[in-house]
């Protein structure tokens, strides 16, 4: 499994490169990038792998980009959008774009090793409200 979390800047990555480390599975790989240059290092092949999981932090935005979603959808690789207004997104319309999981940013280790493995089991998680209250689809 290679999962790929995505920041808007690289200080972002370094506060989650060490939750992310921790939550995922020990046989994962991951791998930290900011938003504006992942799909880049990918197609240009300074990364060898594609994702198999994608966690976007604060950036669902990322997901208006065409080339952005063409690659989700191409590669088939399920998202983890983790946003701190949750309010401010649309559930429905993410789920459209392949966002399998919605989570506050204020996400614990437990509860997003719980999400990766809902997520790569096939099931989906939305969270509606700040508290820890959400729908689990497995």
């Amino acid at each position: 499994m290679n999962i790929f979390l995505l920041t808007p800047t690289v200080e972002g990555n370094r506060m989650w490169e060490n939750t992310l480390q921790i939550a995922a599975p020990i046989s994962a790989s991951t791998t930290c990038l900011t938003t504006h240059n992942w799909l880049n290092e990918i197609r240009d092949n300074n990364l060898k792998s594609v994702p198999t999981l994608l966690i976007i932090v604060n950036s669902h935005s990322l997901l208006n980009d065409e080339a952005a979603l063409q690659f989700i959808k191409e590669h088939n690789i399920p998202v983890i959008c983790i946003d701190g207004d949750l309010q401010k997104v649309d559930s429905a319309e993410l789920y459209n774009k392949g966002v399998k999981a919605l989570a506050n940013k204020h996400i614990s280790i437990e509860k997003m090793s719980e999400i990766i493995r809902i997520v790569t089991n096939g099931g989906i998680y939305i969270e509606t409200e700040k508290e820890e209250r959400g729908a689990i689809f497995e």
